[in-house]
């Protein structure tokens, strides 16, 4: 059972992009009403799995951790939280730096206590972006992130391939179980979907369908 507990993005954004991400139909399509066979499609779809959808229209520490633990007594094992600034007040950045640091600690907390993984989105202290490569000592909070997590991404580079398909590069800057290192993700525009690319992958080979091999985007 999944929890997605949102601040800043409406329901029906959200629900759109998953909507293309699962159908493969161009989010444009969607929002215009051109695809109402995959719309209803994605409804009957959508109710038959265990996912919450939350919007966190406090936008404030004590809502963010009453909506985790109201996910908690509903069985949810994996809760996203997008994303962390969002639930912290804005201001002076050493406030800032604070709350992140005390959120990220209440987050591994209620990990632990728990017994569910947390995934949480955390953004850059952009006065260092450019001066340096970018380490968890980049984010707010970053150091506390740095030992309260178990598994930590960048997002470092993004690579356009053509007008459709970014290919997007992660670091593995911490990670206590698995992989180091770097992986890739293409990312499609139109649908929003996301598929982490590898020397041979194909994804979806039907007609007039886009699919994936050797991490590039082809037209069947």
């Amino acid at each position: 059972r999944t929890a997605f507990i949102e601040g800043e993005m409406p329901p029906n954004e959200i629900l759109g992009r998953m909507n293309a991400m699962h159908t493969r139909v161009p989010v444009n399509d969607l929002e215009a009403g051109r695809r109402m066979d995959a719309v209803t499609d994605f409804g009957d779809y959508i109710l038959k799995l265990p996912f919450q959808l939350h919007i966190d229209s406090g936008r404030n520490v004590q809502s963010l951790i009453a909506a985790i633990r109201e996910a908690v007594h509903a069985g949810a094992k994996l809760i996203f939280v997008d994303y962390m600034q969002v639930f912290v007040a804005k201001g002076n950045k050493d406030n800032e730096f604070s709350q992140i640091k005390a959120l990220s600690e209440a987050l591994r907390k209620l990990s632990l206590i728990n017994n569910v993984h947390i995934v949480a989105a955390s953004s850059l202290n952009r006065l260092e972006v450019g001066n340096e490569k970018i380490t968890l000592n980049s984010f707010y909070g970053g150091s506390q992130l740095g030992h309260d997590c178990a598994t930590a991404f960048i997002l470092s580079a993004q690579e356009r391939q053509g007008e459709e398909v970014r290919t997007v590069t992660c670091d593995v800057v911490k990670n206590r179980h698995g992989r180091k290192g770097e992986f890739k993700i293409n990312y499609e525009l139109r649908t929003q979907n996301m598929v982490e690319a590898a020397e041979v992958m194909v994804m979806r080979a039907e007609p007039d369908e886009p699919f994936y091999e050797q991490g590039n985007l082809y037209e069947e």
